[in-house]
């Protein structure tokens, strides 16, 4: 069975009592008992492992060698390393969940700040704005036309299941079995048109009544409209560096009903911090005490940067209580909306349900599209040069903002995703920063992250979209912006 993705382990450099050979025999071996590497499935060579490991190839060299003296993995001739055939085979999971009606969508809209002025060289520094200069067009452009004539041949453009196409599905789940540790097929993917509808046929299927729902006191705008659509009430959960704070979470569960609990893990939203381990183990184990499912956003997943990443939350639940959000749109181009929802089959099957009555509609070919992407490995070949590209462009960020902004900010290096988030030492007001900003040619931009409230002394800026020597442009014309907005309190 040849390899589409890389296969990729989660190695703790805290753990000095346990070698990292013998951690990777043990996950290899749980990835195999779990049956996310199946029989015959081909392993990465030694060289490769151990560049993306970032561990010495002697280190893999002798993992491999345990592994095969133990009849875990074999050996080929001119071939490589593969699973053995008889090893043991994988065990799905399911999570059962009440069906709830479905009602109307009404969402006011959140309210944004963004100033660019039109100024004709214009940075721009949000973080939903893209790198057209990295899209493949040609690629796209061949693959799209095959796709549209294969769909058109087989007069498939209307033909569509409405949990979105079985091989696109297949593909997604092979990525995140691979990629991300996960252990799932087809059949708990479904497939939307994007991160509003993932969430809203999430927080549909999951409500209860007389329940409420739990989400991260600092978050996205379109979160708390979503729910509030939903018509559910609404517990804001203190964050800090570590995360959502599951003892206050705790101390809501003891006495009230909760529904669902809305989290990012992997890149909280907007902080960019990642949940400490212990608060992970303790949120799955508050999720099955109070008998709560756990939304677990990571549409920003696909770009890490740590040496050991960690998996998702989704991986590490055994009572069958995350419902899992992902997205494949930032890896080509924005135009293609393509997000899923994990979980066991019975739930996907009423996300399906869900989504149905929003958008009856599925754009077939726009899958067969990525299908074939996917298959041939050009995603994953694209995702492999934009995470260096983005790693280097985080790396001057990150060095320039020390150097020039030191005296007005203070931030943490993201371990994911493709934004800072930075917090002011001293007092600015938000929307005098934005408008002199786009006097001074640079786009950005400020949510309600915390629902109305205002006072929040912190933006988050995105990096994705400015090659170096624009980054360097960029950090220089936000020295002056940050001088211009502090002297202008002080005349104030």
């Amino acid at each position: 069975m040849l390899r589409t993705w890389d296969f990729k382990i989660s190695l703790d450099g805290n753990k000095p009592d346990t070698t990292l050979h013998l951690q990777i025999v043990n996950a290899i071996i749980g990835a195999i008992e779990s049956g996310r590497l199946k029989p015959l499935t081909a392993m990465p060579g030694t060289r490769e492992l151990a560049a993306s490991l970032k561990v010495n190839r002697k280190t893999v060299v002798l993992a491999y060698g345990e592994l095969i003296s133990q009849g875990w993995l074999v050996t080929q001739s001119r071939k490589g390393t593969f699973v053995g055939e008889n090893s043991p085979s994988g065990s799905r999971y399911g999570i059962h969940a009440t069906p709830s009606k479905i009602t109307k969508l009404e969402v006011d809209r959140s309210s944004a700040f963004r100033a660019s002025r039109n100024h004709p060289r214009s940075l721009n520094l949000t973080e939903n704005f893209a790198d057209v200069r990295l899209v493949p067009y040609e690629l796209l452009a061949r693959s799209y036309r095959r796709a549209l004539v294969t769909c058109t041949r087989q007069n498939s453009i209307n033909k569509t299941d409405p949990m979105g196409s079985p091989e696109l599905r297949k593909e997604i789940a092979e990525m995140l079995n691979m990629e991300k540790g996960f252990r799932v097929s087809h059949e708990h993917t479904c497939l939307v048109s994007s991160f509003q509808a993932a969430l809203f046929v999430a927080a549909k299927i999951t409500a209860k009544p007389l329940a409420s729902v739990a989400i991260e006191s600092l978050t996205c705008p379109h979160v708390r409209d979503t729910f509030n659509a939903c018509n559910v009430s609404i517990f804001n959960i203190g964050v800090d560096e570590e995360g959502i704070k599951v003892d206050e979470l705790e101390e809501i569960c003891q006495s009230q009903a909760i529904s669902a609990v809305f989290v990012t893990p992997q890149h909280q939203y907007p902080t960019t911090v990642t949940l400490s381990a212990h608060r992970r183990k303790k949120l799955l184990k508050l999720a099955n005490t109070y008998d709560f499912m756990i939304i677990e956003d990571d549409h920003y997943g696909q770009y890490h940067f740590s040496k050991f990443p960690t998996f998702p939350l989704a991986t590490s639940d055994t009572n069958h209580k995350v419902i899992y959000i992902g997205s494949l749109n930032s890896d080509l181009v924005s135009g293609l909306n393509i997000n899923y929802l994990i979980g066991p089959p019975s739930l996907m099957k009423k996300c399906a349900e869900a989504f149905s009555l929003i958008e009856p509609t599925i754009n077939i070919t726009q899958e067969t599209l990525i299908t074939e992407l996917m298959q041939s490995g050009e995603i994953k070949r694209h995702i492999r040069k934009l995470t260096k590209i983005y790693a280097n462009r985080r790396e001057a960020f990150q060095n320039l903002l020390q150097e020039e902004l030191d005296e007005w900010l203070t931030f943490s290096s993201p371990e994911s995703g493709l934004a800072f988030w930075l917090k002011f030492k001293t007092y600015i007001q938000m929307d005098e920063l934005i408008n002199i900003a786009g006097n001074h040619g640079i786009t950005l931009e400020a949510h309600s992250y915390a629902g109305g409230e205002s006072g929040i002394q912190a933006i988050r800026v995105g990096f994705a979209a400015l090659n170096e020597i624009e980054i360097t442009m960029a950090i220089k014309k936000l020295k002056k912006i940050f001088e211009e907005a502090v002297n202008l309190k002080k005349t104030a």
